[in-house]
C-alpha cells in the first residue's frame, strides 16, 4: 500500500517550477479535509490539505463520499483571491476542467465526461466530484478552499465497495487497471489549478468554455430540473459564461440554472 508522500508531492512541484509557496497538510484520517483548511490560520497563498480518509467527507447538498483508507484522493486547496464571491459563479466548472487536464496529462481521459456543475463521470458513473465553500481572511482577499474527491485506486469489484454507494460509481482503476500514483496526481492538481484560476480572475470563464463544451455529458441530452419544489423538462444546450446550464423546453423557452438552486435528473 502506498500512502500520501509530502517529500514526493513537493519533488513533483520541484520538476514543474512550481512558484507559488504552498502549505502540505497530509494527514492518516481526518473528517473532513475542507473544514480543516477552513478553519486553518492563513499562512501561505495555497494551502493543500489531503487525508488517507475522511470520516466525514460530504459533496454537494452534503451527500456523504465514500472514503476508504489509502486508496483514492480526498482533498481540499485553498487559494487567497483577489476576487468577489459573485466573481466566481463558474468556478466548480473551471475545477472540473483542472480536473480534466490532470487526466489528460496522465492520458487517462478516454470516455470521461464532465456534468455540471461539479462531476467528472466515466461511462456513466462517478469519477470525481468537487465542493467548494468561501471562508473569511484577515484582509480584503477571498479564501476559497476546493474539495475534490477523485476515485483512484479502489476496486469497484470489492463487495464493500458497492454496499457503501448509492449511485453508481468508478475508480481510475477500473479505468485504467493500473494502480496509480496518488502523490503525482495531488502534484499535478495543483499546478493545473493554480495556472487555471490564475487565469480565470483575470480573463473570465470565456477562455475555457470550448474546454467544456469538448467533454459536455449533458449537452442534447432531455433533462428535468428542480428549483423550489418545480420541475422543468427539456433539453440541455450546453452552458453561458456565467456558467449557468441552459435548457430548452418544449415551447422553446430557454432557461438559464445555476449550480447553487437546481438539481438534475436525465430523463
Amino acid at each position: 500500500m502506498s500512502l500520501l508522500n509530502e517529500t514526493s508531492i513537493r519533488q513533483q512541484l520541484i520538476a514543474a517550477n512550481f512558484q507559488p509557496s504552498v502549505g502540505l497538510h497530509l494527514l492518516p484520517t481526518v473528517d473532513s479535509t475542507n473544514r480543516y483548511l477552513k478553519e486553518l490560520p492563513y499562512r501561505f497563498p495555497i494551502e493543500v490539505c489531503c487525508a488517507e480518509m475522511q470520516t466525514q467527507g460530504r459533496g454537494r447538498f452534503n451527500r456523504p463520499w465514500f472514503s476508504p483508507y489509502a486508496e483514492n484522493i480526498y482533498c481540499s486547496i485553498r487559494f487567497t483571491l483577489n476576487a468577489h464571491v459573485s466573481d466566481l459563479s463558474a468556478l466548480s466548472l473551471l475545477v472540473g476542467i483542472s480536473m480534466m487536464r490532470v487526466l489528460e496529462q496522465a492520458q487517462i481521459t478516454n470516455d470521461i465526461r464532465l456534468k455540471w456543475p461539479n462531476d467528472l463521470l466515466w461511462q456513466d458513473k462517478k469519477l470525481c466530484g468537487i465542493l467548494i465553500e468561501s471562508t473569511q481572511t484577515h484582509d480584503d482577499t477571498l479564501g476559497v478552499v476546493i474539495g475534490i474527491g477523485l476515485n483512484v485506486n479502489s476496486d469497484p469489484s470489492d463487495t464493500s465497495w458497492i454496499q457503501a454507494q448509492n449511485k453508481p460509481w468508478c475508480s481510475l482503476f477500473e479505468i485504467t487497471k493500473q494502480t496509480l500514483d496518488r502523490n503525482r496526481l495531488i502534484a499535478s492538481m495543483v499546478i493545473h489549478l493554480e495556472q487555471h484560476i490564475s487565469q480565470f480572475i483575470t480573463h473570465g470563464f470565456e477562455p475555457f468554455l470550448e474546454s467544456w463544451q469538448k467533454w459536455d455529458y449533458l449537452y442534447g441530452k432531455t433533462i428535468e430540473i428542480g428549483h423550489a419544489g418545480q420541475s422543468i423538462r427539456g433539453t440541455a444546450m450546453g452552458i453561458n459564461v456565467q456558467g449557468q446550464l441552459m435548457m430548452v423546453d418544449h415551447t422553446q423557452s430557454v432557461h438559464y440554472c445555476s449550480s447553487g438552486e437546481t438539481t438534475i435528473v436525465i430523463s
